[in-house]
């Protein structure tokens, strides 16, 4: 394959409309996202990842990993203790990566991160309860990682600590996934699932479920579900990681709540009411009201636009059937599919892994190869462009490239190692596995 990071002679990447390349900053004049002039799938191509790929893939794997290890050790808090950022999220890179290739020294780093971030975790205000950013987390993934090195004593501590949680999180303030309630719900649920049973008691769940889909009716006036944020109280934002979506992700991947005929008509609408929102590119707005940013129309990240309107839109068609939703969700990932390879880099959160993911799930929900095939061709485009794999010249995200959901390099060892092994093609920290 060419080498699509290389300066033609009038000093312009060729994949690049305007502007030059800016590995070390992002915004004008640096544009979002790379020109995807790749052929789209076609009835009949190759889904699976070629010899060149797999190498090159294990190569660049094997470096940020040696570059994790070496530069951003266990007893480094300078991030903090939590899974968005911190150690936390290292415990989790190396669980997976233990998971998919089962070589136990990973399952040792596991632990040498988990330890270090317990030593500084302590229960956030109650306003801030998401597995992201704040205790429950790092709560949820020592249950588990103790329970793989077989202390089960140990893993049933985090275990309890994790059912206090959901009590006290029912007097939580905020409902969003990142800070808030839906993403303690989906700590609970990657609990039950990973234990094969409802180790957090269901009823738990389902109370808070219900307080959050009340706040959602208030605060949405009853013409649809939305929340106010913790990050940015004056600002209604739809996307997963501050808005209803991922809210709704949750709520989509509950049977016992979709039965209630309240809950599932509120839900409805609001799938109805994306519906309308959608932008004639397939993408999505990023506040309930502009101007954030000055262009809504222009993030196409997992935490904004398109990609994370994907998953819940695919949800919602398989709850109920409803052929309007997919129909929106495949306008969504053809969007994604044009502007998604972003120049931000490799982040789960706002960059191509991020964004790469989401066709995984929508492949994992649908089984429509066409997916699977953009999956590998976002990660082809940026294994062949060195601006964005290489360490030397690739952009250094703010405040360190070691950061797990905003950083240079975990988020995509971890799709790596899943597109490697094709074990998982869940997003950590996003999907209820570990």
């Amino acid at each position: 394959m060419e080498n699509l990071g290389e300066r033609k002679e009038d000093g312009f990447p060729e994949v690049f409309s305007t502007g030059p390349l800016c590995p070390q900053h992002v915004g004008p004049p640096c544009p979002r996202f790379y020109n995807n002039t790749m052929r789209d799938y076609v009835a009949g191509d190759n889904v699976t990842l070629s010899d060149d790929l797999r190498a090159t893939m294990t190569q660049y794997l094997k470096l940020y990993v040696s570059l994790l290890t070496q530069n951003y050790l266990p007893s480094n808090n300078s991030l903090g203790p939590g899974v968005m950022v911190g150690t936390s999220g290292q415990a989790i890179l190396f669980l997976r990566l233990y998971l998919n290739f089962g070589n136990k020294d990973y399952l040792d780093l596991a632990r040498q991160y988990l330890e270090a971030s317990l030593k500084y975790t302590a229960p956030t205000p109650k306003s801030q309860v998401g597995f992201l950013e704040s205790y429950t987390g790092t709560y949820t993934i020592a249950a588990i990682i103790y329970n793989e090195l077989g202390n089960t004593a140990e893993s049933q501590q985090y275990v309890d600590l994790m059912k206090t949680a959901i009590v006290e999180g029912l007097q939580c303030t905020d409902d969003t996934f990142d800070t808030g309630r839906a993403g303690l719900l989906m700590a609970a649920r990657m609990l039950n699932t990973y234990f094969g049973s409802p180790v957090i008691p269901q009823s738990d769940i389902l109370t808070m479920a219900h307080q959050i889909l009340d706040n959602g009716i208030k605060t949405g006036n009853g013409k649809y579900l939305v929340w106010k944020n913790q990050v940015f109280p004056d600002i209604i934002f739809w996307g997963q990681g501050h808005g209803s979506t991922g809210v709704l992700t949750q709520f989509l991947q509950m049977p016992e709540l979709l039965a209630n005929e309240t809950a599932a008509y509120h839900i409805k609408m609001t799938l109805d009411y994306y519906l309308t929102i959608q932008y004639p590119d397939g993408n999505f707005p990023t506040p309930l009201d502009p101007p954030y940013p000055d262009q809504p129309d222009e993030l196409v990240q997992w935490c904004h636009g398109a990609p994370g309107f994907m998953p819940v839109l695919t949800l919602g068609y398989l709850a109920f059937g409803k052929e309007a939703y997919l129909n929106s969700a495949a306008r969504a990932a053809d969007h994604v599919w044009t502007e998604g390879i972003l120049t931000k880099g490799l982040m789960l959160c706002h960059g191509v892994s991020g964004n790469t993911y989401m066709f995984l799930f929508m492949y994992e929900k649908t089984k429509d190869p066409k997916y699977l095939y953009r999956a590998i061709k976002f990660q082809e485009f940026a294994l062949n462009t060195p601006v964005m794999v290489d360490p030397s010249i690739m952009r250094v995200p703010d405040p360190s490239p070691y950061m797990f959901f905003d950083g240079s390099y975990s988020g995509a060892v971890v799709l790596w190692s899943d597109m490697l092994t094709g074990k998982s093609y869940h997003m950590p920290g996003f999907d209820a596995y570990p």
